[in-house]
């Protein structure tokens, strides 16, 4: 991330010095010179992918990640006041599949796959997908790193006893280890 983003700021402050360079109009030399700096020192997400071989096909994949919502038009067959009917694509059989579902629940499922302002969309992928724990420790163990462990689902009483929070009980100041009912004590008659 680092050596890209490096090697492109200075590519473009290079550029800047050539004869044939067009800026924006309205925009001075020192503006770009410090918006450069200023994107220097931000953190960029940068994400390499094996190359395609056509253009076309990069541009349309970018096209509708980038501009389409969750579903086309088209994809919409029928809509009334109770229920709503959309085809779509099953990642399970990679067939065309029809659903229906009622007008509320496709309105919440569609706005699941709205992303938060700011927030990325593209999904963890490559070698950081927990699919490929295995090539992502492989990679590691040929670059002298250590193994990504598997991830572990921690209790609440572990993750408690960790922090060294584990709550004790009021009567008898015993440390808590789980849940238990507290039981009244009886009166005597």
């Amino acid at each position: 991330m680092m050596v890209y983003r490096g090697k492109l700021l200075a590519m473009l402050k290079s550029a800047i010095k050539e004869k044939d360079w067009q800026q924006p109009p309205d925009t001075r030399e020192n503006q770009i010179t410090s918006l450069l700096n200023k994107l220097g020192r931000q953190a960029w997400v940068v994400h390499f992918c094996k190359r395609y071989d056509h253009a076309d096909g990069v541009a349309k994949y970018l096209s509708r990640y980038v501009k389409s919502g969750p579903l086309k038009n088209k994809q919409i067959k029928s809509v009334t006041a109770e229920r709503v009917k959309y085809q779509y694509q099953s990642h399970q059989t990679k067939k065309t599949e029809t659903q229906t579902l009622p007008t509320g629940q496709f309105i919440q499922r569609l706005l699941q796959h709205v992303p938060l302002p700011g927030k990325p969309t593209v999904r963890y992928s490559g070698l950081y997908h927990s699919s490929t724990r295995k090539k992502l420790n492989l990679a590691r163990a040929t670059l002298g790193q250590t193994e990504v462990s598997e991830r572990q689902v921690v209790d609440w009483q572990r993750f408690l006893e960790s922090k060294g929070t584990l709550p004790a009980c009021e009567q008898c100041g015993l440390k808590l280890t789980k849940t238990v009912e507290i039981v009244p004590q009886r009166q005597a008659a």
